[in-house]
C-alpha cells in the first residue's frame, strides 16, 4: 500500500513537473513568436513608408516638374513674344535711319551732279546723277527720281567713247543704274525712261 503512494506521489510529481515545463515552453515559444512578429511587423511597415514616401515623391517631382515646365513654356513664350517684337521695332528703326541716310546721300549727290555740271564737268556730273538716282530708288523718293534722268541724258549727250568709254568704273555705275531700274520698274512706269537711258548711253559710246 506504501509502495502504491509511493509510486503515484512520484507519478504526480512527474506530471506536474512536465506541465509546469509544457507551460514554460509554450510561453516562451509565444513571447519568441510574438517577437518575431514584432520584427516582421516593423519590418513591414518600413518597406510600406519606404514605398508609400517614394510613391509620394515621385508623384511631387512629376507636379512640381510639369507646372515649373509649364512655367518655363510661358516665360520662354512672353521672352520671345517681347524679342520678336522688340526685334521688330529695331528693323523699323533702322530701315528708318537707312532711308534718312540715303535721302540725304541722295540730296548730296543731286547737289553735287548740278555744281559739277555748271562747271561743264559731264563725267563728274554723271557719276553724281547715277549715285543719286540709285540712293533715290533705296529711299523710294520717285519724285527726286525723275528729276534725274533729264541731267543724265544731258550728260550722256555731252560725252562720247573717248570720254566716258575709258571710264571703266563710271560705265559700270550706269550699267548697274540701269540694271537696278530695270528691277524697280514696277507697272512698267520707267519703261520709257529706260529706254531712252539706254539708247543715250549706247550712242554715247558709239561716238
Amino acid at each position: 500500500m506504501e509502495e502504491t503512494l509511493v509510486i503515484l506521489d512520484h507519478v504526480n510529481k512527474f506530471y506536474t513537473q512536465s506541465f509546469n515545463q509544457l507551460i514554460i515552453l509554450t510561453v516562451a515559444i509565444l513571447a519568441f513568436s510574438a517577437l518575431v512578429l514584432a520584427i516582421l511587423i516593423g519590418f513591414y511597415q518600413r518597406w510600406f513608408l519606404k514605398i508609400e514616401h517614394n510613391a509620394i515623391e515621385t508623384s511631387l517631382k512629376k507636379e512640381l516638374g510639369e507646372h515649373f515646365n509649364k512655367k518655363l513654356s510661358e516665360v520662354e513664350f512672353k521672352y520671345q513674344e517681347k524679342e520678336l517684337h522688340l526685334q521688330a521695332e529695331i528693323t523699323l528703326l533702322e530701315e528708318k535711319v537707312q532711308k534718312n541716310i540715303d535721302e540725304i546721300a541722295a540730296g548730296v549727290f543731286h547737289v553735287q551732279g548740278v555744281n559739277q555740271l555748271e562747271n561743264d564737268n559731264y563725267l563728274g556730273a554723271l557719276r553724281s546723277f547715277a549715285r543719286a538716282s540709285i540712293k533715290n530708288m533705296k529711299c523710294a523718293n520717285e519724285a527726286n527720281l525723275k528729276t534725274m534722268f533729264g541731267f543724265i541724258n544731258t550728260c550722256l549727250q555731252s560725252l562720247d567713247h573717248e570720254t566716258l568709254g575709258l571710264d571703266l568704273d563710271l560705265r559700270k555705275l550706269v550699267d548697274k543704274l540701269i540694271e537696278d531700274l530695270e528691277e524697280y520698274n514696277e507697272n512698267s512706269r520707267y519703261t520709257r525712261e529706260i529706254n531712252d537711258l539706254k539708247i543715250e548711253f549706247k550712242n554715247t559710246l558709239a561716238r
